[in-house]
């Protein structure tokens, strides 16, 4: 088995787009069949979206414990098996789990295998398409911002186990990342597309454009 705390992340997508799917309220039936064949990042549960996912990106040791049987049951299933890639130090030596450092700070970390929290899983994994050699990435299900209907539901699915008992608002916090990552992808020549419609990121930071727009890029 390879050591998975020397795991270095390859560059298989040079100069291609990515989709990061997070796990936002707008995502509610979406038919995420149109991104077949597509390079494809997945936050948290997403990885249950489709098979042809290619990596299941996460940095919340407790959000993996809450998961553990069905990423078990994936991995397991399929034929190569999907990517497991945490950037919690608890995955350093797991026999499933792929371990990227995270360090803390702000916008896209240059240090090979290694990236910035962002505050968030979803502004991580942008880190991490980095790291991959993605030169256009396009985020889905980043909505930031509580679901205006149903605050209490802020993901399309209902499978966090935390009991809240009233809105809870993390997304100011995960925001203040937004700036950095925007200076950095402008200098590294990085293209940030968001196709999360009325999303909490402002559109002067990751410009909003329609699915239909990006999705023969």
């Amino acid at each position: 088995m390879e050591d998975l705390v020397k795991y270095e992340i390859p560059r298989i997508w040079e100069n291609e787009p990515c989709y990061i799917i997070g796990g936002g309220w707008s995502l509610k039936g979406f038919d995420v069949s149109i991104l077949k064949n597509k390079n494809i990042i997945a936050i948290n549960n997403a990885f249950k979206l489709a098979d042809f996912i290619q990596y299941c990106w996460f940095g919340d040791f407790q959000w993996y414990t809450w998961n553990e049987n069905d990423i078990t049951a994936r991995f397991l299933r399929l034929s190569p098996p999907f990517n497991l890639i945490s950037c919690h130090p608890k995955f350093e030596k797991h026999n499933q789990i792929r371990y990227v450092q995270r360090t803390g700070g702000n916008g896209i970390n240059r240090t090979p295998n290694t990236v910035y929290w962002n505050y968030c899983s979803g502004f991580s994994a942008i880190n991490f398409a980095y790291h991959l050699g993605s030169n256009l990435i396009i985020l889905l299900g980043f909505d930031m911002k509580p679901n205006p209907i149903s605050p209490l539901d802020n993901n399309y699915h209902n499978e966090h186990q935390v009991k809240l008992r009233k809105a809870y608002n993390p997304y100011l916090s995960y925001l203040r990342s937004v700036e950095s990552i925007k200076k950095d992808i402008d200098e590294l020549g990085i293209i940030i597309l968001n196709v999360t419609k009325d999303s909490g990121i402002p559109n002067d930071i990751f410009k909003w454009v329609s699915i239909e727009e990006v999705i023969n890029l």
